[in-house]
C-alpha cells in the first residue's frame, strides 16, 4: 500500500467559529499535512434525518467559498480557482466478475459501506435531491484537484486526495477530494481497495478524524493499509485538540451509532448474528481453500465481510449480503500465515465478528463443511 508522509502548510486567516477545519492532503503514502481554515455555524449543516456521504464519481466544477457546501458544489479547498474535477476512470478496477463501470463503482461503494456500517451514516452513488450531505468526489490526479498536491508518475510520493478536517463535524456538507490516478500501479482488486480506502480515509477527515501514528490498527495511521478504524496517538494534536485519537469513539459521537428513524421501526432486540467457521486458531489449512461461514439471525443478516491478512496487511476483502455465505479460494501470496476476519450484521445494525489465523500448508487437509 505505501506510507504515510506528513507535509505541512502555512496557515491562513482563521474566523471565530464554533467548528475547526483543516485542510488535509492524503498521500499513498496515505498522508496529509493540514493548515488552519475559516469554518461555519455547526447548526446549519444538520441534517435530521443523519448524515448522508454522496460519493460522487462524475466529477465536475467546484468553486471557492468560504465554507464547504456540497449541495451547492462549493468548497474551501479552490482557493486557487475554481476545480474540475474529472470523472472516473473505472479500467483500472476491471477484472473477474467486475467488468463494467457500475460494477466497478458498486464495489468500490460497497466497501465504504462496510467501512462506516457501525455509524449513522449512509452512503450513496446518487447525488441526493435534497438535504444536507458531505461528499468525495473521486476522479483525475491531484493536478486538477489542487495547487496543494501533485501527481508524480511512477513515483512514492504520490498525493491522492484532500480534504477538510472538522473536527467537530459541524458541518454536514463537507467536500473531499480523491485523486484515483494518483494511486500507484496495483491489481484490478486492489486497485479498487485502494480507492475505497482513500474515499474512507477523506471522508473521516470530513467527519472529524486526524492523522494517527503507526501502530494504531487505523486507515488514518501512518502506512495506513486496511479498512479498519483503531485508535493512537495523532501526528498534529494541535489541530482538534486531542493527543490520542479513537476513531469509533469520535465517529459515535460526531455520526451517531447506527439508530432507527422515526420511519422504521425500532429494533426488537439486540442479538447480534451467529457467525461460525469450522478453523481452529493456527492451524495448518490447505493452501486454496475455500472458507466455509456459517452465519444465521432471526431478523435476517443484512451484511457478512471476509478480510484476509498477510503479516497484519490487507490483502483480499469479499462483501455478501445474500446467502449463501460462499467466498472466493483464499490462496498463499508472500506468507504462509493468513488471518481471516469475518463480520456479520443483521438488519437491525447489531454485529457479530470473528477473527481466526491459520498456516496454509498444500499437504494439508480441507476444512470440513457442514
Amino acid at each position: 500500500m505505501g506510507r504515510v508522509r506528513s507535509e505541512r502548510h502555512p496557515p491562513v486567516e482563521q474566523r471565530k467559529t464554533s467548528v475547526r477545519r483543516f485542510p488535509s492532503l492524503l498521500y499513498l503514502t496515505l498522508a496529509a499535512g493540514c493548515y488552519q481554515s475559516t469554518g461555519a455555524d455547526a447548526a446549519e449543516g444538520e441534517d435530521p434525518a443523519g448524515t448522508v456521504l454522496y460519493l460522487d464519481f462524475n466529477g465536475g466544477a467546484f468553486d471557492h467559498a468560504s465554507r464547504d457546501d456540497a449541495t451547492r458544489n462549493r468548497t474551501t479547498l479552490a482557493s486557487a480557482g475554481p476545480i474540475d474535477a474529472a470523472a472516473f476512470a473505472h479500467d483500472r478496477g476491471v477484472g473477474g466478475s467486475y467488468r463494467t463501470r457500475d460494477q466497478v463503482i458498486d464495489a468500490i461503494a460497497e466497501l465504504v459501506r462496510g467501512t462506516y456500517s457501525p455509524f449513522d451514516v449512509r452512503v450513496v452513488t446518487a447525488r441526493p435531491g435534497s438535504g444536507a450531505f458531505s461528499t468525495v468526489v473521486v476522479g483525475g490526479t491531484m493536478d486538477d484537484i489542487s495547487h496543494m498536491g501533485r501527481c508524480v508518475g511512477g513515483g512514492v510520493d504520490l498525493a491522492a486526495g484532500l480534504a477538510p478536517i472538522d473536527c467537530d463535524d459541524g458541518r454536514h456538507r463537507n467536500v473531499g477530494f480523491v485523486a484515483p490516478d494518483c494511486l500507484p500501479e496495483s491489481t484490478p482488486a486492489a486497485f479498487r481497495r485502494l480507492v475505497a480506502l482513500a474515499i474512507a480515509h477523506e471522508a473521516a477527515h470530513t467527519f472529524g478524524l486526524e492523522h494517527v501514528v503507526d501502530g494504531s490498527g487505523s486507515l488514518m495511521q501512518v502506512g495506513a493499509s486496511e479498512l479498519a478504524w483503531g485508535r493512537g496517538a495523532v501526528l498534529e494534536p494541535a489541530a482538534c485538540d486531542r493527543e490520542v485519537q479513537n476513531d469509533r469513539a469520535i465517529l459515535r459521537g460526531n455520526l451517531g451509532e447506527r439508530t432507527a428513524r422515526p420511519d422504521v421501526p425500532a429494533a426488537p432486540d439486540g442479538t447480534p448474528p451467529a457467525l461460525s467457521v469450522p478453523l481452529q486458531d493456527g492451524a495448518p489449512v490447505r493452501d486454496g481453500f475455500v472458507p466455509c461461514v456459517s452465519v444465521t439471525d432471526d431478523s435476517g443478516v443484512s451484511l457478512v465481510v471476509l478480510q484476509v491478512y498477510e503479516a497484519g496487511v490487507l490483502v483480499a476483502q469479499h462483501a455478501r449480503r445474500d446467502p449463501p455465505w460462499t467466498f472466493p479460494r483464499v490462496e498463499r501470496r508472500s506468507s504462509r500465515t493468513v488471518s481471516l476476519r469475518l463480520t456479520a450484521i443483521d438488519r437491525w445494525d447489531n454485529l457479530t465478528e470473528h477473527r481466526v489465523s491459520v498456516v496454509l500448508d498444500p499437504s494439508a487437509p480441507l476444512p470440513r463443511c457442514e
